[in-house]
């Protein structure tokens, strides 16, 4: 399990990586011939930590957001500076996702929940509006 937790680390994002390194959390451990002791751990350590737990209980790995760069464009593909935003649909509520613009046009929305019913996506530029509400796309 430890080599399966490992492989899953090396192929998150460098974004999803700084989250789990921003992370911090007492866990419960039991070395070999001992009690439980309690341990704080962070980054990687905790990652593995929480994915083996996963593994051995679910036999799943660990379920993490999306991460999805949505590009607003014209009908040519060049870059339009303007506001893109993506949201999804909890109880008949539409929740908005934290986004950062990475460069004009750009945007990156970094902890998309799994598993949602619908989202939507939608931009505004100067000069264009955008011509549906294309829900249950992706």
């Amino acid at each position: 399990m430890l080599a399966q937790a490992s492989r899953h680390w090396s192929h998150l994002s460098p974004s999803q990586k700084a989250d789990w390194r921003r992370q911090i959390r007492w866990v419960s451990r039991i070395p070999p011939g001992s009690k439980s002791e309690d341990v704080i751990l962070k980054g990687r350590q905790l990652f593995i930590s929480e994915e083996i737990h996963s593994l051995a209980t679910t036999q799943k790995q660990l379920v993490l957001p999306y991460e999805l760069c949505i590009m607003l464009v014209d009908e040519d593909l060049n870059a339009l500076d303007g506001d893109l935003s993506l949201s999804y649909k909890v109880a008949e509520e539409w929740v908005f996702c934290e986004k950062d613009e990475i460069v004009t046009g750009n945007w990156l929305f970094s902890t998309v929940p799994t598993e949602k019913a619908a989202y939507r996506p939608y931009g505004e530029a100067e000069g264009y509006i955008d011509p549906e509400l294309p829900e249950l796309q992706f």
